[in-house]
């Protein structure tokens, strides 16, 4: 192995072109599709990211090169993936499915990782990235286009189903939303700088993704503007200073007041229907406890109690839950501690965390090693508004934007490792069969699973079609990676028999401790009552209670009618505790 320090590049190749051209749409599909149903609602859009990456990777089986480029920064997906394997190995996670779907997505950033940085040595950063940053501009600018026409077109319309009537578009979340058109604001001043578009357009589309910023409401796309302007105009100065430009860094500056504006304007536009807009509600919010605080304590009590290789991949949910009543004003379901460090720490421990680090920390000594130029400003820039979201938020835990991200640190990598691998075409063959096999695996199981559940909703379903149906969902439960979903709701469904009910607080136990949510923390509660567990059942409709109160009187009307109606006796400690929450257990 050694250091690669050519900069031969060859040229261009139809392969390559193609690679590219699914790199591109990867930016952009996923991010229209307007589908977002449950039980997984970014599950298509996801699919749809991973397949698009899938068969860019052709270009790693079709091309041959003398050696195979690989980047520094793939070692940290791949060393999180060993880091999960031990987790599996050493513990007993309630579901070891979730390391493994863990494990795909971060196989799949490592490939995106190496193809990036083998198409950046064929073609140039300078050809790849002008492709990219058009397709984040065409997305949200179509994005926002859509918008409106959502709005107005009525639910009867042949478009309804496929232009959302929402505030963050297609996308469907709005942290997303504004996350994504900030992505398409930093390419479009790359364009601009670069010359690819004219002043007019660049004004005109920078108009309306603010608006859109503004719309979204979110208080991180103040960070994202102030960044962009600011701080693009801080790092574009020095390559602008030695080549002529098409506009001056210090333009940027312009997107502050833009902001501003955007801010009074959309108001106006009540057929839009806006949120609170960004700075109302960065006012609003200060002087408050905040949320995110309290959870990035939480992730660090958890760290201090597993510090080396973490609580185990989706255990802070549970954690979060089981000591809610410490934290009196955190409610609702919180199954992330919102902050990418702290999360890695709490449940990867210090080698997670440190993989991480010291890749990133790698990464951007090559970056200030080498000469600045436009495509590395873009590069910077779209990486810094992904870093801010993941560090508020979870982006990274979609593969849309892990997908993004994974291809914009390949792109950037400076010094990658030559390795001369002949058999590099048929690793890769093998490596694309068995994503693509896997890719049509998921697709066909979760299409059972949606189809199953929403039979089972179905009201006046015959008893064959209800046993057929459950049947479906224990073979999925058996043979699929969503058997955490199947077991949710074979609790919900399975009637409560005595000869069932010691069964369905087994499964129970894995379901709430994986996802302790509203629906799942009462129903606990009640199994553990009718298990002649008066205790625990008590401890648990507390915590309940504490976490989604909203939920209380409705579930109080359901066990009182079972105890009333029914002669359900075992359940009266919990009708106890959810007739007055505040009255010590018996």
């Amino acid at each position: 192995m050694t250091a690669a320090t050519s900069s031969d590049h060859q040229p261009r190749s139809y392969l390559a072109g193609f690679s590219v051209l699914m790199l591109a749409l990867m930016c952009v599909v996923p991010f229209l599709s307007p589908y977002h149903m449950p039980p997984i609602a970014s599950f298509y859009n996801e699919w749809l990211a991973a397949f698009l990456a899938v068969f860019a990777s052709l270009f790693l089986i079709g091309k041959r090169q003398e050696k195979l480029q690989i980047p520094v920064v793939s070692f940290i997906p791949l060393g999180l993936i060993v880091v999960l394997g031990l987790q599996v190995a050493l513990g007993v996670p309630d579901y070891w499915q979730n390391q493994f779907v863990a494990m795909l997505y971060l196989g799949l950033s490592a490939l995106l990782m190496l193809l990036a940085a083998n198409l950046r040595h064929s073609l140039t950063l300078e050809r790849v990235v002008p492709v990219i940053a058009w397709a984040f501009v065409i997305g949200a600018t179509t994005i926002m286009i859509l918008l409106p026409i959502g709005k107005l077109i009525p639910e009867d319309n042949a478009l309804a189903k496929w232009v959302l009537d929402s505030n963050s578009g297609n996308i469907g979340q709005v942290n997303h939303f504004s996350n994504y058109l900030a992505l398409g604001l930093a390419s479009l001043v790359y364009l601009r700088i670069t010359d690819r578009v004219s002043n007019f357009v660049a004004i005109l589309i920078s108009a309306l993704i603010l608006i859109g910023l503004a719309q979204g409401g979110q208080r991180m796309a103040i960070l994202y503007v102030a960044l962009l302007s600011v701080g693009g105009w801080l790092l574009a100065r020095p390559f602008t200073n030695h080549h002529m430009t098409s506009i001056k860094p210090i333009s940027l500056l312009w997107l502050i007041p833009g902001f501003i504006a955007a801010q009074f304007i959309v108001p106006l536009l009540s057929f839009l229907e806006p949120a609170k807009m960004p700075a109302e509600r960065l006012m609003q919010t200060m002087g408050t406890e905040s949320s995110r605080l309290i959870l990035i304590e939480q992730a660090w009590l958890l760290f201090k109690q597993y510090p080396w290789l973490g609580a185990g991949w989706a255990e802070f949910p549970w954690y979060n839950f089981s000591i809610t009543e410490s934290y009196p004003t955190l409610k609702g379901l919180w199954h992330h501690a919102h902050n990418l460090i702290l999360q890695l720490l709490a449940e990867t421990g210090i080698l997670g965390a440190l993989i991480l680090t010291a890749g990133m920390l790698y990464w951007f000594r090559e970056q200030f090693l080498s000469k600045l130029n436009a495509e590395r400003w873009w590069l910077l820039a779209l990486l810094s508004v992904i870093g801010i979201h993941s560090m508020l938020e979870y982006p990274l835990w979609y593969i849309t934007f892990l997908a993004i991200a994974s291809l914009l640190l390949g792109l950037g990598s400076e010094r990658p490792i030559q390795v001369k691998f002949n058999l590099a075409p048929v690793f890769f063959l093998v490596i694309f069969i068995f994503s693509a096999w896997s890719m049509g695996s998921l697709q066909t199981s979760y299409h059972q699973l949606e189809t199953t559940l929403t039979s089972l909703r179905e009201e006046g379903l015959p008893q064959s079609e209800i046993d057929e149906n459950l049947e479906k969902l224990y073979q999925l439960r058996e043979s699929s990676v969503f058997t955490p979903i199947a077991d949710n709701f074979l609790v919900r469904v399975l009637p409560n028999q005595p000869d069932l009910i010691q069964d369905k607080l087994t499964i129970s136990q894995h379901v709430v401790e994986n996802w302790p949510g509203r629906v799942e923390s009462y129903t606990h509660a009640y199994l553990l009552a009718m298990n002649d567990k008066p205790v625990q059942a008590q401890q648990m409709i507390r915590m309940a209670i504490k976490q989604f109160p909203e939920y209380r009187e409705a579930y109080h009307r359901f066990v009182l009618a079972q105890v009333v109606k029914k002669q359900q006796n075992a359940l009266l400690p919990i009708l106890i505790i959810l007739q007055d929450p505040y009255k010590p257990g018996e």
